[in-house]
């Protein structure tokens, strides 16, 4: 049994949590306020409501099939999310343009609501500048195979910054009539208010114990002076900083001046595997998993060891990123340069009514055509599919997906399987719109790892 702790009006409150039930122990001096809470808890229309998947469309977008290796974090880690906090800290906006052109790129953003529909404020209500800046920091690589262009970008910045906070999407477009847009990236801006207290489990369900991580979410209302917590709060977790599985819901139950979410089975997630891993730093020396280096028509070839699926196999611990990558070359003085990297999933038989994909950070989580994979047949029992991923050298963390053709949810538990012990990282939100609020401010993030190692 795991115990949490909350200070609330009522004095404080124990909160012990069980395999399957949850307990509220008072103290003598708070049973009227035993009474009076519990009979709103389990009238209220919010008790046993269920949580929301996001189903929103992709946002981070490549537009321009000639845009690649586009990587977006705050200015001091490379690994991190975009997110900063209102009036301090700068985000980062890396990616390279294959076309070779000398284009004029201009950026500018855009609010949108917690659910990341269009938010109803105009562009002067929250930022200073001009709408439409120019990229100014960009060069043409040198001593490479592949010839591009490298955009670089940091922001808020001397002719731009933040008024308020929020979600906004960060639009990068060709100068021009048509304003031709070249991709989209989500960003998160917050103005810190309130305190968390969370606490991690394994699933309180039998079938999902040793499968999913389940974690409980306890913070302070004291400074956001909210009229109706449960109408104008929303809270978001996200996964290893994935949008496409992140989970959204209002509070279940408002004590004092805390709100709490204890769902049971309900702020879960499948665990999954620590990440795959491919070294590509060096087309001199072969990483670990490169079997054989060769020298293409335009660039390098290499060739990875071929896999096995996950889901039947012990767990074992290896470190990742969990699911990103980073750019690098151990090849000095070059810079990093594009090649061609061939993984291989070894398969008896191809699968019938699905396709597989190779999903990570690099393809912003999903199922692009390029990243696709074929079914080869060799000899003996040496079937595998396989994928020619076109990447910048560096180190990239990656999952085997499915897509079936009668299911909409892509399945990555198949081929990876699910072991609660993976380290994973999470990121709660809260938004909040006060009664007559215009726009969902962000008044709070944490950032944390379970079975951090």
């Amino acid at each position: 049994m795991q115990k949490k702790m909350f200070l609330t009006k009522l004095n404080f409150f124990v909160l012990l949590r069980g395999k399957s039930c949850n307990y509220i122990v008072f103290t003598k001096k708070n049973l009227h306020s035993i009474l009076i809470f519990s009979y709103f808890f389990f009238t209220s229309p919010i008790f046993g409501q269920q949580l929301v998947r996001f189903a929103c469309l992709p946002i981070d977008t490549i537009y321009d099939e000639s845009i690649a290796s586009v990587q977006f974090h705050h200015a001091k880690d490379p690994l991190s999310m975009p997110i900063i906090e209102l009036g301090s800290g700068a985000l980062q906006l890396d990616f390279d343009d294959l076309s070779g052109d000398n284009r004029t790129l201009l950026y500018a953003v855009e609010q949108r609501n917690a659910d990341w529909s269009p938010s109803t404020l105009e562009p002067h209500e929250y930022f200073t500048g001009f709408e439409g800046e120019r990229i100014y920091n960009f060069s043409a690589a040198f001593n490479t195979n592949i010839s591009f262009i490298k955009y670089s970008l940091n922001f808020p910045n001397q002719y731009f910054n933040f008024t308020k906070s929020g979600n906004y999407l960060l639009k990068i477009f060709e100068s021009g009539r048509e304003k031709k847009l070249i991709l989209t990236r989500r960003l998160v801006v917050v103005e810190p208010r309130v305190q968390f207290i969370t606490a991690l489990y394994s699933s309180s369900i039998a079938s999902r114990f040793r499968t999913h991580q389940e974690f409980d979410i306890g913070f302070g209302l004291r400074s956001l002076k909210s009229v109706n917590p449960m109408r104008e709060l929303q809270i978001t977790i996200l996964q290893n900083g994935r949008w496409d599985n992140a989970i959204a819901t209002p509070p279940q139950v408002i004590i004092g001046d805390s709100a709490v979410l204890d769902f049971q089975d309900k702020i879960t997630f499948a665990a999954g595997r620590e990440f795959r891993q491919i070294d590509l730093r060096s087309v001199r020396f072969r990483s670990p998993l490169v079997r054989l280096i060769e020298r293409g028509d335009e660039t390098w070839e290499l060739y990875m060891m071929p896999e096995k699926t996950r889901k039947n196999e012990p767990y074992f611990m290896m470190p990742d990123v969990n699911g990103r990558f980073v750019v690098a070359s151990s090849d000095p003085p070059n810079e990093p340069d594009y090649l061609n990297a061939h993984v291989f999933l070894q398969m008896a038989e191809a699968l019938e009514d699905a396709d597989i994909y190779v999903v990570g950070g690099f393809s912003d989580w999903q199922l692009r055509p390029e990243y696709k994979m074929e079914f080869m047949e060799g000899r003996g029992n040496t079937h595998a599919y396989h994928a020619k991923l076109f990447l910048k050298q560096g180190v990239y963390n990656y999952v085997y997906a499915i897509k079936w053709k009668n299911q909409p949810q892509v399945d990555y538990e198949t081929l990876e399987g699910n072991w609660y012990e993976t380290e994973n990282e999470y990121t709660i939100l809260i938004y909040h719109r006060p009664f007559g609020g215009r726009y969902d401010q962000v008044v709070g993030y944490k950032i944390f790892k379970c079975n951090g190692r």
